[in-house]
C-alpha cells in the first residue's frame, strides 16, 4: 500500500503540474499546440530551476527532503519558491503584459506563495494537494464540459497518497485543498477582471 502511495506521490508531484500547465493554459487560449509547448518550455526553464535549488537546499542539509517535510522549513522555501515565482511573472510580463494567461497565472503563483507563506505559520498545508487541486480547478474552469470528471479524481488519490505516506494529517491534506482551490478560482476572477478592462 505504502509503494503505491509513493508512486502516486511521485506520479502527481507539485513539480508536473507545474510543467503541464502552461501548456493547458496557453492551448486554450490560443488553440496552437506549437505556441502552448513554446511557453511551456519557457516555463520549464524556471521551475527546473526552483528544482536544482530544492535539491541543493537539501543537499546542503537545510531541507530535511524534497518534500521539505518540517515546517518549519517551509519558511525558506517559500521565500526562494516566491522570488523564482515573481522573476517568472516579470519575465511573463516584459515579453507578453498582463493580458497574456501565464501573466495572470504567474500573478496567481505569486499570490499563493504569499498565502501559503502565511498559512505555515499554523499549519503544514499539503502542497501536493493544493496544487493538484488548483490543477484541477483550472481546468475545469477553463474547459468545462465534463473536464472535472475527468480529472476530480486525482485530488482524492494524492490526498490518500500523503495521509498514507504520514506526510500529512487530514486536516493539512483538506487546508491544502481548499487553498488550491480558492487561489485557482481567484486567479480566474483576475483574469476575468483584466481582460474585460
Amino acid at each position: 500500500m505504502k509503494l503505491f502511495a509513493k508512486f502516486i506521490s511521485y506520479l502527481f508531484h507539485p513539480v508536473l503540474f507545474f510543467l503541464i500547465m502552461p501548456f493547458f493554459i496557453v492551448y486554450r487560449q490560443t488553440e496552437s499546440g506549437m505556441y502552448a509547448i513554446k511557453w511551456m518550455v519557457f516555463s520549464s526553464v524556471f521551475i527546473l530551476f526552483g528544482v536544482m535549488t530544492i535539491l541543493f537546499e537539501t543537499l546542503k542539509g537545510d531541507f530535511s527532503d524534497f518534500d521539505i517535510s518540517h515546517k518549519e522549513q517551509r519558511v525558506k522555501f517559500y521565500m526562494i519558491i516566491f522570488v523564482i515565482g515573481a522573476t517568472y511573472l516579470f519575465a511573463a510580463l516584459y515579453f507578453k503584459g498582463i493580458f497574456f494567461p501565464l501573466s495572470i497565472i504567474s500573478l496567481g503563483i505569486v499570490l499563493g506563495l504569499i498565502i501559503f507563506a502565511f498559512v505555515s505559520h499554523y499549519v503544514k498545508a499539503s502542497i501536493h494537494v493544493a496544487v493538484s487541486s488548483a490543477f484541477v480547478a483550472t481546468i475545469a474552469l477553463l474547459y468545462r464540459n465534463g473536464s472535472i470528471t475527468e480529472v476530480g479524481w486525482i485530488v482524492p488519490l494524492v490526498a490518500w497518497a500523503r495521509i498514507t505516506l504520514k506526510r500529512h494529517t487530514f486536516s493539512e491534506v483538506f487546508v491544502g485543498g481548499v487553498l488550491g482551490v480558492a487561489i485557482a478560482a481567484i486567479t480566474f476572477i483576475l483574469g476575468k477582471y483584466i481582460y474585460s478592462l
